[in-house]
């Protein structure tokens, strides 16, 4: 992954990884975009909206959970947003890729929104689903539903936003 401007900085440089957040990475999708993203040696904070689910769900993680905090937040709250900015802001100044369980309509809003700061913001379908069942917590892990979402997260900083797709393919809303 190249390195890329942000703000003066240099980020997806080993020096200076790039922080993601996955709303909801406890479990299923969710989870497997945090191990994926993590994988890929970006520093991820795993959210959910009870902290002790996120807890638990670093433990299915294995090596890639020293990239992952964990952070309470529900989206549906505007004063757990608002505390979670703020966390966010004064402990790693930045979120270079944010993976939002957000209706299609509102990455519109934030592409446009965002455009100015240099963050892309996509959507996508997951997809069919590969599972199998190993010992985790919940008895599943997703494979294929997250290869998409980690690809949008790792776009270069001149990489599309404001689209919607599925298996890398740009769709229709």
């Amino acid at each position: 992954m190249g390195g890329g401007q942000n703000n003066g900085r240099v980020v997806g440089s080993a020096a200076e990884p790039r922080i993601a957040v996955v709303s909801g990475g406890s479990r299923g999708l969710g989870l497997e975009i945090v191990r994926k993203l993590a994988d890929r040696g970006m520093h991820v904070v795993l959210t959910s909206r009870r902290v002790a689910d996120g807890q638990a769900a670093i433990g299915l993680l294995g090596d890639a959970a020293d990239c992952v905090a964990v952070r309470d937040l529900d989206i549906t709250d505007a004063a757990s947003v608002a505390q979670f900015a703020g966390w966010l802001r004064g402990r790693l100044g930045r979120c270079d890729v944010l993976v939002k369980t957000a209706v299609n309509a509102m990455t519109r809003m934030l592409a446009d929104e965002l455009a100015v700061d240099g963050v892309l913001v996509n959507a996508c379908c997951p997809g069919l689903t590969r599972i199998e069942v190993p010992a985790t917590r919940d008895g599943t892990r997703l494979f294929a539903t997250a290869d998409t979402a980690v690809w949008l997260a790792t776009l270069p900083d001149d990489g599309p936003t404001g689209g919607f797709y599925r298996d890398h393919v740009l769709i229709e809303w």
